[in-house]
């Protein structure tokens, strides 16, 4: 079995988000979403980084020989937040959330860039669409 990511990443529960360094399987950090009043969804899949919002601004030679899900790790994953808009929406707001984790660091540093733009839950989801 061939491992691409430096990291393994899953969810517990609503509030947390546990990560393992793959190159230090010893290093399990958590990174605790109940400060942020966010209850986590779901991860999110991308392809590159500006379908979430980031340039890669490394070279093309070095982009093309280490993809950017192998030189660091960016988790996107959505939350629901309740009063974000300032409509009366009593099932909250969806928000994308970028975790730049630095799995090499001792301990795990952590860095979260959400949305200010909100997806209002009233009228639901359906097909993957909001």
């Amino acid at each position: 079995m061939t491992l691409k990511y430096p990291c393994l990443v899953s969810n517990i529960g609503l509030n947390r988000i546990m990560i393992q360094s793959l190159t230090r399987p010893d290093q399990v950090a958590a990174f605790d979403l109940h400060t942020t009043e966010m209850e986590f969804i779901c991860f999110v899949d991308y392809k590159r980084l500006e379908d979430i919002g980031f340039l890669d601004k490394r070279d093309a030679q070095e982009a093309q020989a280490v993809p950017i899900s192998e030189a660091g790790t960016k988790i996107t994953f959505m939350t629901r937040k309740f009063k974000v808009c300032r409509e009366k929406c009593d099932k909250g707001d969806m928000l994308l959330n970028v975790l730049s984790i630095d799995s090499y660091a001792v301990p795990m540093k952590f860095e979260l860039h959400t949305t200010s733009f909100e997806a209002c839950m009233d009228e639901g989801m359906s097909d993957d669409c909001i």
